[in-house]
């Protein structure tokens, strides 16, 4: 599925591409399958928080892989900067502290 993230990137859930929407030269960015899984879970549940352990069962365990708090920290980061390098928008990914993460309410999908 393709979505349009705060009107200046187009992800493409499918084959895990950002690609900035409207320029000429299309910047086009590939993240891995564990950022993808996060990503998509986390726009699927926009304005909604995504418990760490939500993304940890569906991410790494249901897949069949060991997960931990330091992972997921890591692969949160990568998608951060990320986004901010085609969108130059810092804060679209929202940490809530001992909870989990949300795409911030006020970017629009």
């Amino acid at each position: 599925m393709k979505y349009m993230i705060a009107s200046k990137v187009i992800y493409d859930s499918e084959t895990g591409s950002l690609a900035c929407s409207g320029h000429i030269n299309n910047e086009e960015k590939k993240i891995t399958k564990t950022a993808n899984r996060i990503l998509t879970l986390l726009i699927e549940s926009h304005g909604h928080v995504v418990e760490r352990e939500h993304l940890l069962e569906q991410v790494w365990e249901s897949h069949g892989l060991v997960s931990s708090n330091g992972s997921l920290n890591q692969y949160i980061s990568i998608l951060r900067k990320t986004l901010t390098s085609l969108t130059d928008i810092e804060d679209i990914i929202v940490s809530i502290p001992k909870v989990g993460f949300i795409i911030s309410q006020d970017i629009e999908i």
